[in-house]
């Protein structure tokens, strides 16, 4: 009896079993199907426009950055070409300030001559004197 009676339960328990696993198939979803989301409104002219998007702002934005390059250099150089020259600044003798062109040039002519000294035997003391007097004469005309 107690052979029949584990038989019948090991018979019970596979047809259970079975059923269980059959239903299983067959109500439940073994393959997850995949749909491309898609915007009905998007043509295929707007995918083409899309693509293009990235390409195209960065063009614009090389673009962009040579111009501001351009535009720099360009006011970089009209400011050191400016024509506006304010000239030497008053300058300070025995503790007066002097504003008139041809004392400011005496007093760097002679600042100059105090810092470089006349050396006949050596050629290189020839150009500072000869910068001296051009500087002299540009000042005073």
């Amino acid at each position: 009896m107690a052979k029949t009676l584990s038989s019948t339960l090991h018979t019970l328990w596979s047809i259970f079993k079975g059923k269980l696993q059959t239903a299983i198939v067959s109500h439940t979803l073994h393959k997850m199907k995949s749909y491309k989301q898609q915007n009905l409104w998007i043509t295929e002219e707007i995918k083409k426009l899309l693509k293009k998007k990235p390409r195209l702002y960065i063009k614009a934005k090389k673009h962009f950055q040579n111009e501001c390059k351009k535009k720099i250099r360009r006011t970089e150089w009209d400011h050191i070409n400016k024509k506006d020259y304010i000239g030497i600044t008053p300058l300070r003798r025995q503790g007066n300030l002097v504003t008139d062109c041809k004392a400011k040039a005496e007093i760097l002519v002679e600042q100059f001559q105090s810092v470089f000294t006349k050396d006949q035997g050596h050629r290189f003391h020839q150009p500072i004197n000869e910068f001296l007097l051009i500087c002299h004469q540009y000042i005073l005309e």
